[in-house]
């Protein structure tokens, strides 16, 4: 379980969206990178397709019932820079 105590600016649940269905009037959406996005996914054992959080600005402050893997994924022009993160939960 993942308690949500500061959602912080501009967090959201993203995934990669639904290219392709733009003729029905559905924009494709998703995570503004998809390459960062499958990366973070990677990290921790997901298909690379499966929904994340996304941040901007200020990321959120979350509370872990249980140990977890955070990964970080930030991208510039020419560099990407990966770090994860264990997770404590409070006791």
């Amino acid at each position: 379980m993942i308690e949500v105590v500061d959602a912080g600016r501009w967090t959201t649940v993203q995934d990669r969206g639904r290219p392709g269905l733009e003729r029905f009037g559905i924009p494709p959406g998703g995570a503004a990178d998809w390459f960062a996005a499958a990366v973070a996914n990677r990290i921790v054992g997901n298909r690379e397709d499966a929904a994340l959080l996304e941040c901007t600005a200020a990321g959120p402050t979350l509370r872990f019932e249980a140990a977890a893997i955070v990964p970080t994924v930030r991208l510039a022009p020419r560099a990407i820079r990966i770090s994860c993160q264990l997770a404590a939960p409070e006791e």
